[in-house]
């Protein structure tokens, strides 16, 4: 990117006066770079000879009304949400979204944790953490002649006893939905995606048996992740909502 100086002639040697750094913005990578409002970034790559624009415009919108992100809208129904699923990775604006019926806010917090970014499979957290040999899962552990099943009350007990152990931070981060547009302000212009996914990797990985990293906090950012908006001078909750390929919580 090459900045002009407004004093000089479009063709003088005067008219360079530096070189700046850009950010590439790319809509299916989880571990997108935080880009703030601030900086110089490019969604696209222009061949001018050959006349084509990289990636195809029709790959980055929504697929619902096939219109792209707008980085300016502030409109909180433009916001765009994300499914992190290997099999799904795509942003929708939240008015093409369906509602998700019947959850309150508290269970959907935790359904947004267990779309995990690297399976696409609907494992729960008390289905993993029933895999782990400790305490914490084996008393809750129930036998039929069908073998091993886990009650409804078991598995919140389950889930709530696990999530209790984490850093409430890291929770806090997990349970957020991934999103990004001009009425999140502390997403700047690529939204919360890189520190959501990494919180719920933790979480995942941690489940696997892996222990807590002591630096867990190094990648996610906490103030540029949680989700907070405003209509005026009114906050505005962000909807219960899912995912139209895999009906996960988004």
């Amino acid at each position: 990117m090459v900045r002009r100086s407004k004093l000089a002639k479009p063709n003088s040697t005067r008219s360079t006066i530096g070189i700046t750094s850009m950010t590439r913005l790319t809509d299916h990578d989880i571990s997108q770079k935080y880009i703030s409002r601030q900086e110089f970034y490019c969604r696209y790559n222009f061949e001018f000879l050959a006349r084509q624009l990289t990636p195809k415009q029709s790959e980055e919108v929504c697929p619902t009304c096939e219109v792209p992100y707008s980085p300016d809208d502030s409109n909180p129904d433009s916001l765009m949400h994300f499914c992190p699923r290997p099999s799904c990775r795509t942003f929708y604006h939240q008015r093409c979204l369906e509602p998700s019926g019947g959850r309150n806010r508290s269970t959907q917090s935790l359904q947004r944790i267990m779309a995990w970014p690297d399976i696409d499979e609907s494992i729960s957290i008390a289905e993993l953490a029933s895999r782990l040999s400790s305490p914490l899962t084996r008393r809750r552990r129930k036998w039929n002649t069908d073998g091993q099943t886990i009650t409804s009350d078991e598995a919140s007990g389950i889930t709530l006893e696990f999530l209790g152990t984490l850093p409430g931070d890291l929770v806090r981060v997990a349970e957020q939905p991934i999103v990004r547009g001009a009425a999140f302000g502390p997403g700047g212009i690529s939204g919360n995606m890189a520190s959501v996914v990494q919180a719920r990797r933790v979480i995942y990985q941690t489940l696997q048996g892996s222990s807590l990293p002591d630096d867990w906090d190094s990648s996610i950012n906490i103030m540029r992740s949680v989700v907070n908006l405003k209509m005026g001078s009114k906050k505005k909750v962000v909807p219960a909502l899912l995912c139209p390929r895999c009906e996960s919580s988004i």
